[in-house]
């Protein structure tokens, strides 16, 4: 049918404009956290609507259970079952340490505020 894919297509720009004003919203509000680190520094090198915005934190499966509290699904992606894969401390802390925060389009502007305030232990 001609008419739903047109009116699939019409809302990829929706998405990627509210993707990433949360992406950005994500950025302003964690950017001088102490519980995590940006993995992207650089809001310039983000040229599509991501999905995810990924942070490093010390205590990924606290920081899961806060925002799981608050009904917000943070997953951990790619995870390891083989040591073969981390073959260096850089790659190790990757894996141990990235969190995937949610921003596309089932969110909203307040659910990114909550989870900017869930990380900084404010709720």
């Amino acid at each position: 049918n001609d008419t739903a894919t047109t009116e699939i297509y019409m809302l990829f720009p929706t998405r990627r404009s509210s993707d990433l004003r949360f992406y950005k919203t994500l950025f302003d509000g964690l950017k001088n956290c102490d519980k995590c680190a940006l993995v992207c520094e650089d809001l310039t090198k983000i040229t599509n609507a991501p999905l995810y915005f990924p942070i490093y934190v010390e205590d990924r499966p606290g920081i899961q259970k806060q925002l799981a509290q608050q009904h917000i699904y943070a997953p951990v992606l790619w995870p390891v079952n083989t040591k073969g894969i981390l073959i260096n401390e850089t790659i190790a802390y990757i894996f141990n340490h990235i969190l995937a925060i949610p921003c596309d389009q089932r969110y909203d502007e307040a659910d990114m505020e909550k989870i900017i305030y869930v990380i900084l232990g404010k709720v």
